[in-house]
């Protein structure tokens, strides 16, 4: 090794017992951090590798949960379709009703329009004196039921 050094760099060097010493203190610091660090590294490694196996375990856990809770949401998956077919047929059943109520509704209607024109025709008849319609009713060119459908055609 001291010819290589004085190869290498032209100075003559010699190993001394202090030398030698002082060489293995220095390999021994070396090797001393580089045991830390390998060290601080491996228990990483260790730490890493037990949340490996803790995730694992959590993994199955969660899965054998998941196979009971999907086997709870097909029933309550079924339930519903059958809820769902239900509340489809009350639906139509509703809308069926609501056409025919809307058809007396609607014929309901035409009679109170009726009723309507009716009274105000009464009204009208009424609001006249008997005299006045018995005066008109009686001059030739006018006869009761002329009257009633001049007086019913002028109040609709």
């Amino acid at each position: 090794m001291c010819v290589q050094y004085f190869e290498r760099f032209r100075r003559q060097t010699h190993v001394t017992p202090k030398s030698y010493l002082s060489f293995i203190s220095g390999y021994k610091g070396i090797y001393k951090m580089q045991h830390e660090a390998i060290g601080l590294l491996a228990t990483r490694m260790n730490t890493g590798l037990a949340k490996l196996v803790e995730a694992s375990e959590s993994v199955a856990k969660l899965s054998e949960e998941l196979v009971v809770k999907e086997k709870e949401l097909a029933v309550a998956s079924k339930k519903a379709d059958v809820v769902l077919q239900e509340v489809t047929v009350s639906a139509t059943a509703a809308e069926k009703v609501k056409s025919q109520v809307q058809k007396v509704k609607d014929k309901a209607q035409a009679i109170v329009d009726e009723i309507a024109v009716s009274r105000r025709f009464c009204h009208a008849i009424l609001g006249l004196s008997v005299t006045q319609f018995l005066k008109r009713s009686m001059t030739p060119s006018h006869s009761i039921l002329r009257n009633f459908v001049i007086l019913k055609n002028a109040i609709i």
